[in-house]
């Protein structure tokens, strides 16, 4: 069945948590996958190029963001290719 698909990943998407936003030195992705599947983040800034990639585990992964200058970003969470979380992370120094 088609549906399947979906509902997962709008399951998966309703159990990642990206805090703290606005952030400082670091933030924390919080996800939920099973040990065979890859996930990781990619925070871009508003020209689109990338300034951050990581990999993350399951639970929580601490994510060093210091070297980026404060203001808006976007962020990707992929889970197996899979793109399943676009926000905005915005960055205070």
């Amino acid at each position: 069945r088609m549906g399947n698909d979906n509902e997962q990943e709008i399951i998966a998407s309703s159990n990642i948590n990206v805090f703290p936003n606005p952030a400082n030195n670091d933030i924390t992705a919080v996800i939920s996958i099973d040990d065979s599947q890859q996930a990781k983040i990619i925070i871009y800034n508003l020209l689109g190029e990338i300034v951050k990639e990581k990999n993350l585990k399951n639970g929580g992964s601490k994510i060093d963001v210091s070297e980026l200058k404060s203001g808006t970003y976007l962020y990707t969470i992929i889970i197996d290719n899979n793109k399943v979380k676009n926000d905005k992370l915005i960055i205070v120094k």
